[in-house]
């Protein structure tokens, strides 16, 4: 390319410093520059520090980037490309372009080809050569060679899948539709063909590049293009800051819809999400399942890496709590990672956390909002901040007793998991609505066994994102039985009598009518689930003959805000005091970044 395009494309880049001591060359003088085994574009640089350790401030300055976007850019149009084999000559008028009075030249440089097969057996074979001729002689005055072994950067780390759900994973598409979700139950495996080499290889002992390995879980709506690069980009960012250990993504098969980022208006993304309402669903119900296919995958690196480092975005976290989860159950005395930072997770805190403030705002599902309305739960003797001040709990009760007593809106699983064998058939169950009878036992939250399987956990929350307060939202219409297109996700306590619905081939409405009533004198209800006229079956883990990752994604709505929107917990180590919400400053400086690369900077003298 002739113009680096945007700040972010610095991070592609290097520093290099060419020093000649004297610029006052003669006419019959010049400079040769030739690319041996490799191409690399050479571009202005702006620092003035001779290559030190801050040669890269570019990186993370604000404005030492705008002076070097503006020198690579405004050197009248100039960049010196050399493709493989290709020399370039400066005369005078050129080095006094490049070089300052002191015979420094500071540019930075990206690759354009690879090094070829040739500099892995000797790595002599591929360098850029620095030669200054005097033109009335065929050989050079001097030469010195800045040796170079440039990689795409998919060989400095691991991308693995559980699949993909894009029709067409290797390109954009302007034409190309919405797809669901759709995960087939595989096992986690590295993509192929795929290279495995540390960006440090030859600058550190082998044994210091194993101590780590960090892995990348993505969120909901991404296509596999876009994955890549989501991926890419945290491994430079990552390498930049000084991370020496090696570096992997896992992608999933999440569903996708165009929903372009400039798209700010309100009623253009609420026609789109109309007509996807079940996408972000499927995508949670796939997300959970891959879950402890990932455990299975994490546990092997155990055995490799000495600390295991898992971030997650958005979704993603679902990926991994559901691992986490699955992991504590088969291993309480063992790690599966050594710290799990969650980065404005779509996973309901109060899995975490029982004890958490409900949603800010009147619990209403949109399909028992008649009910609210018309109850003492809404109207409270004419009162008019009676519906604000109707939290989640109280919703939930007040619309049970109100509502004939049968217990059918859902219960909150996420807080309380709480479930009895029932002849080998596992029940979620809940008691009447009193405070007594409602008492969550400690510790029964549906993450409450997740801290015995990471070292640290650490959320990084937004309170602010736009894409949490829709999750909230999306909350408010579980059960998924409005849905264009999609199932009858349903839930009630009763057992169902099917058979007369369908032998009157009653229209669906039926499905209304014929509850047995069946509340047992104990007082405690168990729940059904059901898709369409199907009972889903519940289990304690999710695995492939039950329906768990449905249930919890399609039926039962979060009564907590998001993990990703707030404060779960606070804790302090012997490293640093941290809360959760600023989880990343103790993520970095103790368990990652301790190592701040001293010189970054090639040199040429």
């Amino acid at each position: 390319m002739k113009t680096i395009e945007s700040y972010r494309d610095l991070e592609d880049f290097a520093p290099l410093a060419i020093r000649l001591g004297n610029t006052e060359f003669g006419a019959h003088y010049t400079l040769r520059l030739k690319a041996v085994g490799v191409g690399i574009n050479l571009f202005k640089g702006s620092w003035n520090n001779d290559g030190d350790r801050v040669a890269h401030a570019y990186i993370n300055n604000n404005s030492e980037t705008e002076k070097q976007i503006h020198a690579a850019n405004n050197t009248n149009g100039h960049v010196i490309t050399l493709p493989a084999g290709a020399t370039k000559v400066l005369d005078p008028t050129k080095i006094q372009r490049y070089f300052d009075n002191k015979g420094i030249g500071r540019f930075i440089f990206e690759g354009v080809s690879a090094s070829t097969a040739a500099c892995s057996s000797n790595a002599e074979n591929c360098y850029l050569s620095v030669m200054i001729y005097d033109n009335q002689q065929t050989e050079p005055l001097v030469e010195r060679k800045v040796y170079l072994d440039l990689h795409d950067v998919k060989d400095f780390y691991l991308q693995a899948t559980a699949g993909s759900a894009d029709p067409d994973p290797t390109a954009p598409s302007q034409n190309q539709g919405s797809f669901n979700a759709n995960y087939t139950g595989a096992d986690i495996v590295p993509q192929t063909p795929y290279v495995r080499m540390n960006v440090y290889k030859g600058l550190d002992k082998p044994e210091n590049l194993k101590k780590d390995f960090t892995m990348l879980v993505h969120g909901w709506r991404m296509r596999d293009y876009e994955i890549v690069s989501f991926v890419e980009t945290s491994f430079k960012r990552m390498y930049w800051s000084g991370y020496k250990g090696e570096f992997g993504g896992l992608s999933w098969p999440t569903g996708w819809f165009d929903l372009p980022a400039h798209e700010y208006d309100f009623s253009d993304k609420l026609f789109k999400l109309i007509f996807n309402l079940d996408n972000y669903n499927n995508s949670e119900a796939a997300a959970r399942r891959v879950g402890p296919k990932f455990a299975t995958w994490l546990s092997g690196l155990n055995a490799i890496y000495e600390n295991t480092h898992i971030i997650a975005h958005s979704m993603g976290n679902v990926v991994v709590s559901e691992a986490l989860r699955a992991h504590a159950q088969q291993n309480t005395d063992t790690n599966l990672v050594t710290s799990y930072t969650a980065a404005e997770a779509a996973e309901v805190a109060g899995a975490y956390n029982q004890n958490l403030n409900y949603l800010q705002h009147a619990f209403l599902p949109l399909e028992y909002l008649p009910t609210l309305l018309f109850s003492g739960c809404i109207i409270d003797g004419g009162n008019p901040n009676a519906l604000n001040q109707l939290e989640p709990e109280s919703s939930w009760r007040c619309y049970n007793n109100d509502n004939d007593g049968d217990y059918d809106m859902p219960p909150d699983l996420y807080r309380s998991n709480y479930f009895v064998d029932n002849n080998g058939q596992m029940e979620i169950r809940h008691g009447p609505t009193t405070d007594n009878a409602m008492s969550v036992p400690e510790g029964n939250a549906y993450y409450a066994s997740n801290s015995t399987a990471v070292g640290r956990i650490l959320n990084y929350h937004n309170s602010e994102d736009a894409a949490l307060n829709a999750w909230e939202m999306n909350q408010l219409t579980k059960p998924d039985n409005l849905v264009l297109g999609g199932g009858l996700w349903k839930y009630n306590n009763v057992i169902k009598n099917v058979a007369v619905c369908l032998d009157n081939r009653l229209s669906i409405d039926c499905d209304e009518t014929l509850w047995l009533e069946s509340i047992p004198q104990d007082g405690i209800v168990t729940s059904v689930f059901r898709l369409n006229f199907n009972n889903l079956q519940w289990g304690n883990t999710i695995a492939e003959d039950n329906n768990v990752a449905n249930i919890l994604a399609h039926i039962i709505p979060a009564r907590t805000r998001a993990m990703g929107q707030g404060v779960i917990n606070t804790v302090t180590d012997n490293q640093c005091p941290v809360r959760l919400s600023a989880a990343v400053i103790c993520l970095f400086s103790h368990l990652i970044f301790q190592n701040l690369r001293l010189n970054s900077a090639a040199r040429v003298s």
